[in-house]
């Protein structure tokens, strides 16, 4: 009787891994991983081989209808996964996916020996590519780590206003900086009305704009609060309107 699965096990570190970056750092990168998460799961029942009704290879076309992705997304994905190895094609068409059996926790003992044979010859090669790895790729591995701790700066929201309380990241400061020659004021005519209102916001760069709109008529950066303080002491700080609500948390 054949063993039936209903789920596997994915590691915890499985998008720290090397080659999942440099796909997903592709254009299209994370519709690939996408559509490789779901050749996972519909392997399952075959461990491992892309196989309909446990009988005939599937084609790209096939798959594009069995996951509901894109055919050039397929042709694509399954080129890149081919060429790292990640997805095999054996002589009669079936693609398979020896990553699977681990997932699954199961294998035969004839795919248990072909498995140690691939990592044993994986590790060897591995040790020479070290070795022999040329400048080009050491610098392909840098960049893509520069890329990825960049991603992760843009994303950063620092404090501004006497309160700190506008959050903003350094391209959305930069942007508010050309687009209005004011912006420190602007910023802390948000931050004082925060401060006295608690008001709560999730996106302080709309925010500003907004404000900047509604005491003004427009965000035309000629626009001053110190020019006009006398004409909006009286209201710059009233109850939010309705689209400024809409801004909130």
């Amino acid at each position: 009787m054949s063993k039936k699965y209903y789920w596997l096990k994915l590691q915890t570190d499985f998008f720290d891994d090397l080659t999942i970056k440099m796909i997903e750092e592709m254009d299209n990168g994370v519709l690939y991983t996408n559509f490789l998460m779901k050749l996972y799961l519909k392997s399952v029942k075959t461990e491992g081989k892309l196989l309909f009704r446990n009988a005939l290879p599937y084609d790209e076309k096939m798959l594009s209808i069995l996951t509901g992705v894109n055919i050039d997304t397929v042709r694509s994905a399954l080129k890149i996964f081919l060429k790292f190895g990640m997805v095999e094609r054996w002589d009669d068409g079936t693609l398979y996916i020896s990553e699977v059996q681990k997932m699954i926790g199961n294998e035969t003992d004839s795919a248990k020996r072909v498995r140690k044979h691939r990592e044993e010859k994986k590790l060897l090669l591995q040790c020479n590519a070290d070795e022999t790895k040329s400048n080009t790729e050491k610098e392909l591995e840098k960049e893509i780590e520069l890329k990825l701790e960049k991603k992760k700066e843009k994303d950063i929201r620092h404090k501004y206003g006497e309160y700190k309380n506008v959050l903003l990241t350094d391209k959305q400061f930069e942007k508010l900086s050309k687009d209005f020659s004011n912006i420190k004021d602007l910023i802390k005519l948000v931050d004082e009305g925060i401060q006295m209102k608690g008001y709560k916001y999730k996106d302080f760069n709309l925010v500003i704009r907004t404000w900047a709109k509604n005491n003004k008529g427009s965000n035309n950066s000629s626009y001053t609060p110190q020019n006009q303080r006398q004409a909006q002491v009286s209201n710059q700080y009233e109850e939010p309107t309705h689209e400024q609500e809409s801004l909130m948390i």
